[in-house]
C-alpha cells in the first residue's frame, strides 16, 4: 500500500486505495494475535475513514498506515507489538465519536 502513497498522498485513485485496505482488513482475520487483529482492525477503520478525521497533525491515512506497519513488522519478528501511539488513541476516539454520531443520525431519520 505505501508504494501507491506518493508524498504521504493517495495516487490511485479513491477505488484503489479502498480495495487495499479491504485487502489488509480481510486479510488481517487470519492472523493468530488477538491484539494485532485489533490493531490492524483500528487501523483499517481509521483507513477507511480517513479524509473526515481532523484531530491530528499529517494525514489520518499515513499515521494509520505506518502504526499497522509497525505492529505487522513486530509481530513477524516475534516481538511484542509497540505501544499504542497517543496520535493513534486520538483518531481512534474521533472515529468512535463520528459513529455515535452517524448512529444518532440514523435513529433521527
Amino acid at each position: 500500500m505505501k508504494a501507491n502513497l506518493s508524498g504521504r498522498e493517495q495516487s490511485g485513485g479513491p477505488d484503489e486505495l479502498f480495495a487495499l485496505i479491504h485487502t489488509i482488513d480481510s486479510a488481517s482475520l487470519l492472523l493468530a494475535s488477538e491484539e494485532l487483529r485489533r490493531r490492524l482492525s483500528q487501523a483499517t477503520s481509521i483507513m477507511w475513514h480517513w479524509h473526515v478525521l481532523n484531530r491530528a497533525e499529517g494525514n489520518p491515512l499515513w499515521i494509520a498506515l505506518d502504526d499497522a506497519s509497525h505492529c505487522l513488522g513486530a509481530y513477524l519478528r516475534g516481538e511484542t507489538l509497540p505501544e499504542e501511539a497517543q496520535v493513534m488513541r486520538d483518531l481512534a476516539d474521533e472515529l468512535d465519536a463520528l459513529y455515535l454520531l452517524m448512529d444518532e443520525h440514523a435513529r433521527d431519520d
